[in-house]
């Protein structure tokens, strides 16, 4: 079963709407998770409090929130452009998808083992999506150099 242009465009288009979403997400669930400015009103303060509250021993959930996003910032960029630049340089299509999927679903298992403090499995996970993007930086390469590439005329 070969893929067409077209199948790699629509896929490429999911994972960057999927991988924003997840960016958007975390950064939303990170706000309800940390001190806020006094100007922000009740609803932080409460917020804030019920933190204070339930966040017991040295178990810090700003902190933990903070490092989600921080990884998501060091990493989602860098794949998203990989995608793109994997589509545009026209690498192996099959490739191209299967790498942008793996890229999507495991940043979104890393973010999920992060919260739950599930090791080895976050790192398996960032080990995986970086490895996707190695796999679809190499497939651009690739396609970039491909003598059947349009692009090389």
């Amino acid at each position: 079963m070969g893929f067409d242009q077209a199948d790699v465009i629509k896929c490429v288009s999911l994972c960057t709407l999927f991988i924003y979403l997840k960016f958007f997400a975390t950064c939303t669930l990170q706000g309800g998770h940390r001190t806020r400015a006094a100007e922000d009103g009740g609803i932080a303060q409460r917020n804030a409090e019920k933190l204070k509250a339930t966040a017991g021993g040295d178990f810090d959930e700003e902190k933990r929130w903070e490092r989600i996003v921080l990884n998501d910032l060091e990493n989602v960029l860098f794949g998203t452009i990989l995608m793109w630049a994997s589509l545009i340089a026209m690498g192996d299509k099959t490739v191209t998808i299967i790498f942008s999927i793996l890229f999507v679903v495991f940043r979104y298992a890393h973010t999920i083992c992060y919260v739950y403090e599930l090791m080895p499995w976050r790192s398996i996970c960032w080990v995986v999506a970086v490895v996707a993007n190695i796999g679809l930086a190499i497939n651009s390469v690739i396609g970039a150099f491909d003598s059947d590439n349009p692009w090389n005329v």
